[in-house]
């Protein structure tokens, strides 16, 4: 009986599927990283940009929005300035 023995791993396919892995690695690393920067600042710009529907006290209302500007509507009487 011959014994059917395997050959010996070749050390250069090894050290290639090694360096394979760790580019992956690397690469999905990398990738997972921009991606919540890009949510970190995606966050920051909603944050810190203005409200669009905010009004200065220069303006009128002009409908009847539960958010309206002090809860006034378009025809209400304003008694500050009679």
């Amino acid at each position: 009986m011959t014994e059917h023995r395997q050959p010996p791993p070749n050390p250069f396919t090894l050290m290639l599927e090694w360096q394979n892995t760790a580019l992956r690695l690397w690469y999905e690393s990398m990738l997972h990283g921009m991606r919540a920067c890009g949510h970190v600042v995606e966050a920051e710009t909603r944050l810190l940009k203005p409200e669009p529907h905010r009004r200065s006290h220069d303006e009128a209302p002009h409908g009847a929005r539960l958010d309206d500007h002090y809860g006034r509507r378009e025809h209400d009487v304003d008694v500050e300035h009679l």
